[in-house]
């Protein structure tokens, strides 16, 4: 049902008889990164030691449902993540040394499609 909305008549009324679902996890640095959200509201965060690739698979998902980031880079320089497979990027986000970014997306029906970010100076 990932062409579907997840409300489809009023406040309160979700056509997939669940409740509104969140979930947080602190992912594991690698060079390529695979996500599976599956919630309404979905939080990632990221301890940057390089640079890296995020990728998602995005069957499980509702249009209008939420995938936030959060990136945070060591203090070994510049840290520079792409967006791949799933998602509809404005492009890379560098994040300084010792340093936060932040992008939030919202699936569209066919892709997670980003809806601003934020770096921290």
């Amino acid at each position: 049902m990932p062409n579907s909305l997840r409300f489809i008549s009023g406040a309160g009324q979700d056509n997939t008889l669940r409740t509104v679902t969140q979930d947080a996890a602190i992912l594991t640095y690698a060079a390529t990164i695979a996500i599976t959200p599956v919630q309404q509201i979905n939080f990632y965060q990221v301890a940057l030691t390089g640079a890296a690739t995020i990728n998602a698979s995005v069957a499980s998902l509702y249009i209008g449902d939420i995938v936030r980031m959060q990136f945070s880079a060591d203090a070994g320089g510049a840290r520079v993540v792409t967006f791949g497979t799933g998602f509809a990027s404005a492009g890379t986000i560098s994040v300084a040394a010792s340093k936060f970014g932040f992008v939030d997306f919202i699936f569209n029906g066919t892709v997670l499609q980003e809806m601003g970010r934020a770096a921290t100076a």
